[in-house]
């Protein structure tokens, strides 16, 4: 069988036969950033060895199938129930949302389990990685600004707070400073506009970003953050090991 090389995001090389899958299941691979998170001899969880981004978890199998209609019923909520105590540490770790996302294209099953963090998927730096990524941002900037001002408009604001709104659109395309004005706009109905504002799906195309962010982190993370990926990594061993004490 031929031996494959990949480089993880320090830089070093990954040395695996066949399925990297199967080769991180039965600890093959000896330099995984973060090492081996949870692994109970059947579910296992790394941190992603390719991609530096802080909390993004890879759930793996043992069994080299590519759907989980091939395991058994107890084996599926085994998987699951591994799952949901990783997105309680994330929760206990300051991540309230996380994203799941199945690898329907590979041939050996896994799930990679993200923090559902804005900053990542709508950092004005990805203005730096591609045209696509640009339009991708500005698309989303514009539509969260019309509802953001659908919703003052149905507050009944001032002609100040229209004007201060207005100006504050097309002096940033940064969302948090214009949650900011929307915040200090709004006062106390600012909790309950944002309720309605999540209940309509506010969350534009994070699934489909996630590619050009991976791709993006790969060439442009910085030492600092990297390192900050190894730190995260540890905490949740930490965490899934007083789990099972």
């Amino acid at each position: 069988m031929e031996k494959l090389v990949e480089k993880n995001f320090l830089g070093q090389d990954m040395e695996f036969y066949g399925c990297k899958s199967c080769a991180i299941s039965n600890h093959e691979i000896t330099n995984l950033v973060g090492g081996y998170i949870y692994d109970d001899g059947f579910v296992n969880i790394t941190a992603d060895p390719e991609v530096p981004i802080k909390g993004f978890m890879v759930v793996g199998i043992k069994p080299h199938v590519s759907t989980l209609t091939k395991l058994q019923p107890m084996e599926r909520f085994q998987i699951i129930e591994t799952i949901n105590k990783l997105e309680e540490i994330m929760h206990s770790l300051g991540y309230d949302h996380v994203l799941k996302f199945e690898d329907g294209f590979s041939t050996h099953w896994r799930e990679w389990v993200i923090p559902a963090n804005d900053k990542i998927f709508y950092n004005p730096r990805i203005f730096e990685s591609d045209e696509k990524s640009r339009t991708k941002w500005i698309l989303y900037y514009e539509r969260f600004a019309i509802v953001l001002f659908q919703a003052l408009v149905e507050e009944n604001i001032s002609k100040e707070q229209y004007h201060l709104f207005i100006n504050k659109l097309y002096e940033t395309k940064d969302v948090d400073e214009l949650v900011m004005v929307f915040r200090s706009i709004c006062g106390n109905n600012f909790e309950k506009v944002l309720r309605r504002l999540q209940s309509d799906n506010m969350n534009f195309g994070r699934g489909k970003n996630l590619k050009n962010i991976s791709n993006y982190v790969k060439k442009f993370a910085t030492d600092e953050e990297k390192e900050e990926v190894v730190e995260f990594a540890e905490k949740v061993k930490r965490l899934f090991r007083e789990y099972h004490q």
